[in-house]
């Protein structure tokens, strides 16, 4: 193997890790590296345990929208104590990531936050990152027994938010009516460029004008850039040791397989410092990784990887709910509708399926399938006997293989080998694999370009059981449980047929489907053109009083927001 193209795509990597202790705005190259700021809105702020947020993370640009750097978004629901309680990974495309977070059940009265960030942001610390204050009401453990002042907001509510007009073409509606929803800009502004939700809830469960605050509201005088951005996907770093000096091992190739999921690998030649930086490519769910290198003697790796959540927290107010005997219908109201929810719980929202990437390693022109062939007592006598173009060699005292290529009649001695798309080094132990366990075995006798490294030949095994075939993986390997992006999910849209809804999620008008939903509807991304925004939206079946809040922030960096009320009798 040999790598090419390395230089350039180093040096400018060397030049990112080495900045940790420059003032910030840092330079690089002469220009200012960006600054990122992220606001977040939810469909409302007043919840029951066991309930789902809905949330709209954006990024702005001086508190105005704007393209983010990073295309993953970190949100986090957790207590003025620190203590994370519930936390995902989502997609930030354009900007802007959608998305819902469970709140536990067990989760006591009180008011907690939801927070966003990025990965860039860390190196500002947690106090750049945005927090939303979150009032959640546990049925079973009631109110809190003594209340102090409501929750503080953040300073930027301090300031009166430019108006959105927002009517409803009636007053009042019957269970499962039509609403028509107008909005029109209420000031001399142009809204168009405006990153506006809207939600249609239970009056009394939005009460908090603002989309988050950051404790600190002025850029820090200096930050270390220890977090380099996630640009293109999800990214795995690090830093690669000696686990017996502690000194740092550079200058090595490292790989990153993801085992299950979507699988693929990745190459990176750790730095001087024996950092590394891995970007993965659409992992979701929960996957199995697994991070080796090639043995090198005297030497045994350690592989310290950086946490994926920051685990730091900014000192918080603790707050209380706001809440007494007043809100007692509002809360009865709320816990009927998550009965009703729990009992009879209505069509899911649509899932927007992650792309499904193949092996990021193209086909291999030679496939063997193993059970295609006569018993053969041993993998060696496999290699030798049905797959072509691989020869089982020694040299310097080991077992080697090599790929030769017929057309260009060259023979590649350092092929990648890959077990289960697990590189290995110790051929002998691959050879030690009864072949029963071997599913199959791809050659590719050509030269295959895996990021910076060129590689001279493959040669893929793939066990039935995709367990290494019981070998022991290598030595320098790590493995670890990764989380991934949580799935793209749109609001459900409940029982009628709404705009936008699709036949799989909206129910017939005639069903019989309880809709006790507090929030009828959150549209996260509502544009408001000049001429105006016409919306549709549906009454429930619960007779209570409801809030239309169109809430966001304008292309100049303003807040903007709108409220109208309306009943379903």
């Amino acid at each position: 193997m040999r790598n090419v193209m390395h230089h350039r795509s180093r040096t400018f990597l060397s030049h990112l890790l080495a900045l940790g202790s420059l003032a910030f705005p840092l330079l690089l190259m002469g220009q200012a590296l960006p600054v990122e700021q992220i606001l977040l809105h939810s469909d409302r702020d007043l919840y029951l345990s066991g309930e789902q947020i809905w949330f709209k993370g954006y990024a702005v640009d001086g508190e105005s929208p704007a393209a983010a750097m990073s295309t993953v978004l970190y949100v986090e629901l957790h207590s003025a104590a620190k203590q994370s309680l519930a936390r995902g990974k989502y997609r930030l495309q354009d900007g802007q990531a959608q998305g819902s977070i469970d709140i536990p059940a067990t989760l006591p009265s009180g008011v907690y936050y939801l927070r966003a960030y990025t990965r860039y942001l860390r190196n500002a610390g947690p106090a750049a990152f945005v927090y939303l204050p979150i009032r959640i009401v546990n049925p079973e453990t009631g109110l809190p027994a003594q209340e102090r002042p409501a929750p503080q907001t953040s300073p930027a509510a301090s300031v009166a938010p430019l108006p959105i007009r927002v009517q409803t073409d009636r007053a009042a509606y019957a269970p499962g009516e039509a609403l028509t929803i107008r909005l029109e800009s209420g000031a001399p502004t142009d809204f168009s460029a405006a990153e506006l939700s809207l939600s249609v809830v239970k009056k009394g469960t939005h009460s908090l004008p603002h989309s988050g605050f950051s404790p600190v509201w002025t850029p820090p005088a200096a930050v270390s850039l220890a977090w380099l951005p996630e640009t293109r996907d999800l990214a795995i770093a690090g830093q690669l040791r000696d686990k017996a000096t502690g000194k740092a091992i550079g200058d090595v190739a490292c790989w990153v397989t993801v085992m299950d999921g979507t699988p693929q690998v990745h190459h990176f030649r750790s730095e001087a410092d024996g950092a590394f930086f891995f970007s993965l490519n659409e992992v979701s769910g929960k996957a199995t990784v697994a991070l080796t290198t090639a043995p090198q003697a005297g030497v045994e790796a350690e592989w310290l990887i950086q946490q994926d959540y920051a685990a730091e927290y900014p000192e918080l107010p603790s707050l209380a709910l706001g809440l007494d005997s007043s809100d007692r219908a509002l809360l009865e109201s709320l816990l009927t509708g998550a009965q009703v929810a729990a009992r009879f719980p209505g069509p899911p929202g649509d899932t927007l399926a992650p792309v499904a990437l193949p092996l990021n390693l193209e086909a291999a022109p030679t496939v063997r399938l193993l059970r295609d062939f006569v018993e053969i007592p041993n993998l060696k006598e496999v290699f030798q006997e049905i797959v072509t173009g691989v020869q089982v060699r020694q040299r310097q005292g080991k077992t080697a293989l090599s790929v030769f290529d017929e057309q260009s009649q060259f023979t590649y001695d350092d092929p990648l080998i890959l077990l289960d798309n697990l590189p290995v080094f110790d051929v002998d132990a691959l050879l030690g694999i009864l072949p029963e366990r071997v599913a199959r075995i791809e050659v590719f006798p050509r030269r295959y370009v895996l990021g910076d490294l060129l590689i001279g030949g493959m040669v893929r095994v793939y066990t039935v059981q995709g367990d290494l075939g019981g070998m022991a993986p290598p030595a320098q390997t790590a493995f670890l449980r990764y989380d991934g992006l949580n799935p793209a999910v749109s609001f459900p849209p409940g029982k009628y047929t709404a705009a936008g809804a699709s036949a799989s999620t909206a129910v017939a008008r005639s069903s019989r489907w309880p809709d006790f939903r507090s929030t009828l509807c959150w549209l996260p991304d509502v544009r408001l053109s000049q001429a105006g925004t016409t919306l549709t939206c549906f009454a429930g079946d619960a007779v209570s009083e409801y809030e239309v809040v169109v809430q966001g922030t304008t292309a100049e960096g303003a807040r903007c927001e709108g409220r109208a009320v309306f009943w379903v009798r």
